[in-house]
């Protein structure tokens, strides 16, 4: 990664130098003193380690799964018996005899 830097402001010894040439002074008659430090690197805070171990993901092997109780199997078994007697009706009625 690189930083470019303006050539006016790396001209500027002053402006070279940042926050480092900051100086603490009392804020405002309120006798409370800021004072800018330069950063210091901190380590990174430790990653912890999950307790449990993680869940494998389903997979499914050609087939969809069922979930749930029988009853919604048993309705759609019964929504395609009815869609297909209602087609051979369809059938036999759109049929000249």
């Amino acid at each position: 990664m690189a930083l470019a830097v303006s050539p006016v402001l790396a001209a500027d010894p002053a402006s070279a130098r940042g926050f480092a040439v900051v100086r603490a002074e009392p804020s405002a008659g309120t006798g409370v003193t800021f004072e800018i430090l330069p950063a210091s690197p901190t380590p990174p805070p430790p990653t912890s380690t999950p307790t449990a171990p993680p869940q494998p993901t389903p997979s499914h092997g050609g087939e969809l799964p069922v979930t749930g109780s029988g009853g919604s199997a048993l309705l759609l078994a019964m929504l395609g018996a009815a869609l297909i007697v209602a087609g051979w009706f369809a059938a036999r009625r759109s049929r000249p005899s």
